[in-house]
């Protein structure tokens, strides 16, 4: 639990990258490349990530 109260910020921050290249991956992969299954792998990972941060911050508040 201390890791977690230690590095709020810098694992908030990787989430909200990872959310965003997760975005741009599922664009690049649903408009430019035509592959609307894979495309939804990584819309899938953005609500999960989005679901995620919106858990700790609940746990940290």
């Amino acid at each position: 639990m201390d890791f977690f109260l230690e590095y709020q910020w810098e694992l908030f921050v990787a989430a909200e990258v990872l959310s965003l290249i997760s975005l741009l991956l599922f664009g690049y992969f649903r408009y430019f490349l035509g592959k609307p299954l894979t495309s939804t792998l990584f819309i899938f990972r953005f609500f999960r990530l989005s679901n995620s941060r919106s858990l700790t911050r609940f746990i940290f508040i």
